[in-house]
């Protein structure tokens, strides 16, 4: 999982760093960041964005997220189900019970990996 972002430092385009928008240590959050939280992003400009995307998004988590992207999920959840003037019209579907994060609909197990054959 991509954790960091690539900025440029300094007046060339040329000296970049990654910064990273958490400190995994720490907890510190840099708030000088700011794209990453489409939950805010749709909230703040739902009457541009909403009838575009209404009904047009569907997403599937595992409720056991190794990443615990499926919290940020449950967020978003509840903000795009108090949206209006479009409803969202979008889809939740959650891997329940304990599935990570490869978890997607229509499998047991993960499928997605492909174990080598000896």
């Amino acid at each position: 999982m991509n954790e960091s972002v690539l900025v440029t430092s300094g007046a060339s385009p040329f000296t970049q760093r990654r910064l990273a928008p958490v400190q995994r240590l720490l907890g510190n959050i840099d708030r000088r960041q700011h794209g990453y939280d489409l939950r805010d992003y749709a909230a703040k400009n739902w009457s541009r964005v909403g009838p575009l995307v209404a009904g047009k998004i569907h997403f599937m988590c595992g409720d056991m997220d190794n990443f615990y992207l499926n919290l940020a999920v449950y967020l978003f959840e509840e903000s795009s189900n108090a949206a209006a003037n479009p409803a969202s019209g979008f889809t939740f579907e959650y891997g329940r019970p304990l599935k990570g994060h490869w978890w997607h609909p229509g499998t047991g197990l993960m499928s997605c990996v492909q174990w080598p054959h000896k």
